[in-house]
């Protein structure tokens, strides 16, 4: 049975990069959702999904956002697979990367 979770959907602003880092972070938990049939968390997560395939996405960027919010790495764990220097350069990646995921929920970048 398919149901209309408005507390996540009013939770779902793509305009708002804090937004998108809490979805990114809930990650898991959406997918849970959508397998009980929350149809909002299962279009959160397809949302989420597409961009991380997205060839807007660099593949570093890529690479950051699934190790950091998927596999939920430390920034420092995913500095180390990305074969950077210095975690904060992991962090910029993931920032980066929220801040491009933003323009294809937004619009700012056509995403289907």
């Amino acid at each position: 049975m398919k149901y209309i979770n408005s507390n996540l959907l009013n939770q779902a602003n793509y305009r708002k990069e804090s937004s998108i880092k809490y979805l990114f972070k809930q990650y898991h938990w959406l997918r849970e959702l959508s397998y009980s049939g929350d149809s909002v968390a299962l279009s959160i997560l397809m949302d989420l999904n597409a961009c991380l395939e997205h060839e807007y996405l660099t593949d570093k960027q890529r690479k950051a956002l699934y190790y950091y919010y998927i596999q939920q790495y430390t920034f420092h764990e995913v500095a180390e697979k990305l074969e950077l220097k210095f975690h904060s350069s992991a962090q910029n990646r993931v920032n980066s990367g929220v801040s491009r995921v933003k323009d294809l929920l937004t619009g700012e970048e056509k995403l289907y």
